[in-house]
């Protein structure tokens, strides 16, 4: 007696349908092509979900070294931004101290040292503001979260078909027989 025929599944819209005697199947409801996996098949997904498996592993392990990278980045980010506001709040704190003396010395002081601490004093404010800015700079970075969008387009020029590796398969395996003693 003949089997009754296998139900298969079809792999893009899980349809079930039976089985044909041909290598192709086409389902009735998308009509979607694909084969009937043998039982080498099989092992071939078997060995294939083994190998995704590991690039998942792999990816995943990538993607944490990456989230550190970011954060260790961040983190040095924010450290560089209060060094730079430490630096402006001292520069500030100079300036305001050559102003105090230099109204508090007029009296006393040359009119030279008093010119001179008033423009250092203009030039720590000038350093400071140098330094505010950068840590504003800073503080946009360390707030950036994604990279920004590819403004060209991506060069494909490079890239092969996979031929190359064909043409050395067949260089190699000429060179190993005609290297090789056949056995007489």
């Amino acid at each position: 007696m003949d089997e009754p025929p296998c139900p298969i599944f079809c792999p893009v819209c899980g349809q079930e349908s039976e089985a044909r005697a041909a290598p192709v199947q086409q389902c009735p409801a998308c009509g979607a092509q694909f084969f009937i996996p043998s039982s080498e098949d099989a092992a071939g997904a078997e060995a294939f979900e083994s190998l995704a498996d590991q690039q998942s592993a792999e990816q995943e392990r990538l993607n944490r070294r990456r989230i550190r990278a970011v954060q260790l980045e961040r983190r040095s980010l924010y450290r560089s931004r209060t060094y730079m506001l430490i630096a402006a709040l001292t520069c500030l704190g100079a300036a305001a101290q050559l102003i105090w003396l230099a109204v508090e010395g007029r009296q006393v002081a040359p009119p030279m040292i008093m010119g001179a601490q008033i423009v250092l004093a203009a030039g720590l404010g000038v350093l400071s503001i140098k330094f505010l800015r950068r840590a504003s700079t800073y503080r946009a970075q360390a707030e950036t979260t994604h990279l920004a969008e590819p403004t060209a387009k991506p060069d494909f020029s490079t890239l092969r078909n996979g031929s190359q590796l064909a043409e050395r398969l067949t260089d190699m395996v000429s060179t190993k027989t005609s290297d090789d003693p056949s056995p007489d």
